[in-house]
């Protein structure tokens, strides 16, 4: 949720479709391959690896879509500053504001609906009902229905 709050848009692809982001597909194979198989001994040693595998990625390793440079090459820190605490997200005064569970599940009225995942879990977010009433009557129909025929 900092990041969200930080104001860093998330960019997910669809689910089970890791093509869309075959970059990043790509260098969990050379990780996996360099750090993982087999894995080490203890947790130290195993992040030990990681660390030198990092190091070499971003320092060392030349990368084609940086004209065979390492990452470091274009580095530099952002000029913004980030904040010690993340402004709480504000919402319209006709958003209901409900907290998301563990499980990702929304209470609305009398029924668990919803499903929120990553950085949203246990914070309270705002719904606004006007545009998603239907949508979560219709869900919360659907599943008692399901609940019955079992």
């Amino acid at each position: 949720m900092g990041w969200l709050k930080a104001g860093i848009a998330l960019e997910r692809i669809d689910p089970g479709q890791p093509q869309q982001n075959g970059r990043h597909e790509r260098m969990h194979k050379t990780l996996k391959a360099e750090t993982a198989k087999p894995p080490a001994a203890s947790k130290e040693q195993q992040q030990l690896r990681f660390d030198r595998f990092r190091k070499d990625f971003n320092e060392y390793r030349p990368h084609e879509a940086l004209g065979q440079q390492p990452p470091a090459a274009f580095y530099h820190p952002s000029p913004r500053p980030w904040p010690e605490r993340p402004a709480e997200p504000w919402y319209d005064p006709w958003h209901a504001v409900r907290r998301v569970r563990i499980d990702g599940s929304i209470k609305w009225g009398d029924h668990n609906t919803g499903t929120v995942t990553g950085q949203q879990m246990l914070a309270e977010i705002g719904i606004d009902p006007r545009t998603v009433i239907s949508d979560v009557r219709s869900a919360a129909s659907t599943s008692r229905g399901a609940a019955r025929s079992r």
